[in-house]
């Protein structure tokens, strides 16, 4: 029995048209700053025609309606009350397969995993993100208290989520302390009032509070000394004079020592032909003549970028970076170091280092830069003889994926998998086969890159009759395979397929 052609050609164009279709996150896990608003990014396969586009965002662990779109409108009749006039998509980004969601303001309740699901003509998806939330803790209050044999030395901040924090002597020490810690539910933050009580006449220590999911790192120094004798005495005259200047010697080690710097996220992923943005924040000052930016590599300290004496310093930059930098000339006056990397490449993989020096102080911060590209469109190829059938796929990406072939029950099946490195544009040729001698073939190809979150889904579904068991002498059977290929790798080759990544500063 012999596959009717017609049959044959609108099958594989149904599988390809569906099976090409991706919907995908170009970061698996946002971290949201308080005061900020939040981008959970989602490309989808896009659709010219708009007027099939379903798209609804959801908590992944209670199913809430966070945002829904169809009928070409925002439809929130079934919106969670706790997102409400909070949520909002890019609507004329929605053609070109940009279904973000901005979360506006962002508290600790939005916290979470989320489902973004899209439906239009080509198929349907959904991929998932996990949001965290972070507030950077204030500055910490400083306050001082003398009796007659103690000196307690204090300070208070909020911030989220709970802080490490350290006291240490002036041998780096660690020193016994006292902490307390009250959830503020109106703002959702962490209040921390910590202490450190001595009997000793001088007090060199040295505070730290870090906050590490926002990379924040809050060290302040106090010294000081006193004679008991004379304090008690004159205790009730001056007690809060001295108290007053006791903390304006600490404010003027604080400040000359203290200047924080952090990056909001310490590991950046960049894409194949898209530019990287490794962020760092200083505390600012107007004054620009004394800023000093050397971006580094840590593993060798090659120079990456400098700016000084208010322009580029480019003299010792690594040859490697040539041309491919560069800061934000016009931010640098708010606390934005930032470093923007153009055609990243394998190479560019590794830990960064920021550097920054101005009148407020001096500080660094580290940032890890992965690279990976997304897998190509896999092309099929299918070689029949007279007992076997060979169905192969092959694409190109990086880094190394994982391959997976299930037949028709969703059960493995034994492949054969090549990887070569091409080395000129640092991607993985991969190349993956499954043999079979039986006359239906119904087996599904995945690929997955996971430190892109890509997953590429290739069903194929065909069956052949053998010269022996037809009437004829297979000549019919090769012709319908033959055509087969052609239409499948007509379909691929014009498929649209356009993904996009989009970087939010």
């Amino acid at each position: 029995m012999f596959l009717n052609l017609r049959d044959v050609s609108l099958c594989c164009v149904w599988i390809i048209s569906v099976a090409s279709f991706r919907v995908g996150v170009s970061e698996r896990r946002i971290v949201a700053v308080r005061g900020r608003p939040a981008v959970l990014g989602c490309e989808f396969t896009p659709d010219p025609d708009l007027s099939s586009l379903v798209v609804t965002w959801q908590r992944q662990e209670d199913s809430q309606v966070v945002h829904s779109y169809y009928y070409q409108q925002d439809n929130l009749d079934r919106q969670s009350p706790e997102y409400h006039n909070r949520t909002k998509l890019y609507i004329s980004e929605l053609g070109k397969g940009n279904a973000s969601l901005r979360i506006n303001p962002v508290g600790p309740k939005d916290a979470g995993r989320y489902l973004c699901q899209v439906s239009n003509a080509k198929g349907t998806g959904n991929a998932q993100i996990e949001l965290d939330y972070g507030a950077l803790y204030s500055e910490p209050r400083f306050n001082i208290h003398v009796n007659s044999t103690t000196v307690t030395v204090q300070f208070e901040t909020e911030g989220f989520p709970k802080p490490e924090v350290i006291w240490l002597g002036e041998h780096n020490q660690n020193l016994s302390y006292h902490l307390e810690l009250h959830n503020q539910t109106e703002d959702g933050l962490c209040y921390i009032k910590t202490s450190y009580d001595t009997q000793k006449p001088v007090v060199n220590v040295t505070f730290t509070l870090k906050n590490h999911l926002l990379n924040q790192n809050l060290q302040r120094l106090v010294f000081l000394s006193y004679v008991s004798e004379e304090l008690e005495r004159r205790k009730s005259k001056i007690l809060t004079g001295f108290n007053k200047m006791l903390q304006l010697l600490f404010w003027i080690l604080a400040e000359s020592a203290a200047s924080f710097i952090n990056t909001q996220n310490d590991h950046i992923i960049a894409a194949r032909g898209h530019p990287a943005v490794l962020g760092c924040h200083f505390t600012p000052h107007s004054d620009l003549s004394s800023l000093i930016i050397v971006w580094q590599r840590q593993e060798d300290l090659q120079v990456v970028h400098s700016f000084y004496y208010e322009q580029n310093q480019l003299d010792h930059q690594s040859p490697e970076y040539h041309n491919r930098t560069s800061l934000y000339i016009s931010k640098l006056s708010k606390g934005n170091a930032s470093l923007r990397i153009d055609r990243v490449g394998l190479k560019d993989i590794g830990w960064y280092l920021c550097k920054v020096k101005n009148i407020n102080g001096n500080g660094k911060s580290e940032i890890k830069l992965d690279y990976g590209a997304f897998y190509s469109e896999p092309r099929l190829s299918i070689h029949v003889n007279s007992i076997t059938v060979l169905v192969q796929f092959e694409t190109e990406g990086f880094p190394e994926p994982e391959v997976i072939w299930l037949d028709e029950h969703g059960q493995s099946l034994i492949h054969h998998l090549e990887l070569h490195a091409q080395t000129e544009d640092g991607l993985y040729l991969v190349r993956s086969i499954y043999k079979t001698q039986k006359p239906t073939v119904n087996v599904t190809f995945t690929l997955k890159n996971h430190l892109l979150n890509q997953s590429l889904e290739r069903p194929v579904i065909f069956s052949y009759v053998s010269g022996e068991d037809g009437d004829g002498d297979g000549s019919t059977g090769i012709i319908i395979l033959s055509l087969l290929i052609v239409i499948l790798f007509a379909v691929v080759m014009f498929l649209p397929f356009n993904r996009k990544i989009k970087c939010y500063l």
